[in-house]
């Protein structure tokens, strides 16, 4: 639709029609056979006219893990000479039927506030919460990598099935969009019933609509399969990740809802039903085709119980009223940072380190929601709060200590710390100060679907900085074994020689790729990490209290050192500049200044771990206790049987469901509310 408004630019005297297009789905654009990134994509044409005439286009911005969609929900026609309407205009809205994505739905079960975030980001995008959005270099980065697992299931169905017929509709919602019809999401559609009606085994990217729903949606993989003269159909959809969750489930029944619909449209001898639907996860299951089913009706119920809360929720958004809390959005995404500013401002009492979402509940039921309020409290009231909320004892005085510490620490420049009573038993496991002690970190990414440690840092206490390379499966397990090597080496030179980390990774790591390794140094690997590897995370935790927000090696260092000037500061930046390299490879790692700046980064990490241990010493120093060797841990002995797909996805239902019935009480409530305030 399009519509002719007379708007003035900022200092003109005569306003001019402008032509805008309303509505609109950004679609995947391909480039040298592979879609554009969301910061490359095109974002619409009226994006120019946006800010040249300072009107504001209220546009809801659509993630879908690796590409950008948005929609128009309404125009104000209102001339943005400031923050504030100019005295004497209008503001005018244009209403449009609204329809709303699969994923705006799925991130809706899992966090309201970034749904509100996005139409926060569309309709005010100068809000000074706006300007905390996630760094696109970490979401092209992940983008990039979805695009692998969808890239290598095409490949095994290439290989696997040639026989099937395979249809790609990227293209086709841009296409429809391009034309400027109104109901060009059911003319992308349309691409799809055609599809269907032809029988094409398998159609990837396939736009699917209910226009009863207002839903759209573009479903990775429809897979058509007769079973006894009916015809059903098998959504897939790929992820990155390895574990089923609530959230994907959510997204999977949008796709089966709108298909089912729309294969009520097609006229046939047959009958078709859409029978299940498949989650794809991880790039090693879909090089082997591996896919995790559920039937439709296992979804259906819930999925309309919550879709009902789900538009409720989108037509009561207002600006000026009141938003959801930031809480679910401090999982991740990239409204995290928007989440925690706000939390701090409101001196939430889960900024208080170490506290758990229920420990939260408990307190805030007994009328203490600020850290401000906890750190407060009186010595001699802990045994009646603890009482009264259910708590440990010990649980609450660690609490109410940290957050004095941090309630402490925001007047001053350096964090307050102080010593816990067992410190004496954590130090005394510490082991003595080694000439020949190392200091370890590893630096990994999930490129080309696999969790590869592409680099091994070890720094000296001479301040000497070894690395180990590695840039296939082959040659990361040849530098593990070559560290190992070095490490024994090293160990027969140093009597009593300990290498230490900070966090269970690379532990973690080390034992993962001894799994492929010989007995022999599978065998080296369990007397590395049980007699060699010290991991200072928990000793730090064990014997200290910090007046810091979360104990992560960049924010312990803190304490001890000056702020980063390297140019990569954090782990995702690692991880973009590899993957980079990977693609735009500029040299090796002599001559390549991607690889320099994540081997300075590296180097940084493993020399503040170092700094971490000389500061840990000389903070705890007057706790005077000798040196106990660490017990020797037990052999292991088989390892336990991962978790099987099938409880995995049952695990996956059971969040699903308790994601709708949180948000429709939550609907609920709110109706309640509204019936009782007088008009």
């Amino acid at each position: 639709a399009e519509i002719t408004m007379d708007l003035a630019p900022k200092g003109a005297d005569v306003a001019t029609p402008v032509t805008l297009g309303i509505g609109g789905s950004f679609g995947r654009p391909w480039s040298a056979g592979r879609r554009k990134s969301p910061e490359t994509s095109a974002r619409g044409r009226n994006s120019r006219v946006c800010r040249e005439w300072r009107f504001l286009l209220c546009t809801a911005v659509l993630w879908k893990g690796r590409s950008q969609r948005c929609r128009t929900v309404r125009v104000r026609a209102a001339v943005q000479r400031s923050k504030s309407l100019p005295s004497g205009v209008e503001e005018k809205e244009i209403e449009q039927l609204p329809v709303y994505s699969a994923t705006s739905f799925a991130t809706y079960l899992q966090s309201d506030f970034c749904v509100w975030m996005d139409r926060l980001a569309a309709e005010c995008p100068d809000h000074p919460l706006c300007a905390k959005m996630g760094d696109p270099r970490g979401l092209q980065y992940f983008w990039k990598l979805g695009l692998d697992v969808e890239e290598a299931l095409i490949e095994w169905i290439r290989c696997q099935h040639p026989e099937w017929t395979f249809l790609d509709l990227h293209i086709s919602a841009e296409d429809a969009w391009k034309c400027g019809d109104c109901d060009w999401r059911s003319a992308a559609a349309q691409q799809t019933l055609k599809a269907l009606d032809a029988e094409v085994d398998v159609i990837y990217q396939a736009p699917v609509y209910h226009r009863d729903l207002q839903l759209y949606g573009i479903a990775d993989f429809i897979l058509r399969r007769e079973v006894n003269g009916t015809v059903e159909y098998t959504i897939w959809d790929t992820k990155l990740s390895s574990h089923a969750q609530g959230h994907y489930l959510a997204q999977l029944a949008c796709y089966a809802e709108a298909l089912s619909s729309m294969c009520s449209e097609l006229h046939s001898s047959q009958s078709r039903v859409v029978a299940k639907v498949g989650l794809v996860l991880g790039a090693e299951a879909a090089r082997k085709g591996t896919a995790v089913e559920l039937p439709v009706p296992a979804l259906r119920p819930h999925f309309l119980r919550a879709w009902r809360a789900f538009r409720g929720f989108q037509r009561r958004f207002d600006v000026r009223g009141p938003r959801p809390s930031p809480l679910s959005a401090l999982g991740g995404g990239r409204w995290a940072e928007a989440a925690w500013q706000l939390l701090e401002e409101e001196d939430d009492l889960i900024i208080v380190a170490g506290i758990q979402k229920t420990q939260r509940r408990k307190l805030q039921n007994f009328r203490i929601t600020k850290l401000q309020q906890l750190a407060a409290v009186s010595p001699s009231w802990l045994p009646s709060l603890a009482k009264s909320t259910g708590l440990q004892l010990a649980t609450v005085q660690r609490l109410r200590l940290q957050a004095r510490l941090q309630h402490k620490s925001k007047s001053s420049t350096i964090p307050a710390s102080k010593l816990l009573a067992n410190a004496k038993q954590i130090l005394q496991h510490l082991p003595h100060d080694n000439e020949g002690d190392l200091f370890l970190d590893l630096e990994s990414s999930p490129s080309a679907g696999l969790n590869l440690n592409y680099l091994i840092g070890i720094c000296c206490r001479d301040g000497q900085y070894l690395t180990w390379w590695a840039h296939t499966v082959e040659d990361e397990q040849k530098s593990f074994e070559a560290v190992l090597d070095y490490i024994f080496q090293r160990r027969s030179l140093y009597e009593g020689m300990h290498v230490y980390c900070y966090g269970h990774f690379e532990a973690a790591a080390f034992r993962r790729t001894a799994e492929r390794s010989s007995a022999e140094y599978q065998a080296k690997t369990e007397e590395f990490i049980n007699d060699v590897l010290v991991d200072l995370l928990p000793v730090v935790k064990g014997s200290l209290a910090l007046g810091l927000p979360g104990y992560g090696l960049k924010q312990v260092e803190r304490m001890y050192k000056k702020a980063r000037r390297t140019d990569i500061a954090v782990a995702v930046d690692s991880m973009v500049a590899y993957q980079k390299w990977v693609e735009e490879s500029d040299g090796d790692a002599d001559t390549s200044q991607l690889l320099r700046h994540i081997r300075e980064y590296n180097e940084d990490d493993c020399k503040s771990t170092m700094e971490l241990l000389r500061w840990l010493r000389k903070r705890c120093a007057k706790v005077q206790v000798p040196h106990v060797p660490k017990t020797p841990a037990p052999k292991r002995g088989k390892a336990p049987s991962k978790k099987s797909e099938t409880a995995d996805v049952s695990k996956a239902l059971e969040d699903f469901k308790k994601f709708v019935n949180e948000r429709c009480e939550q609907e609920e409530r709110f109706r309640c509310k509204m019936q009782t305030q007088p008009p």
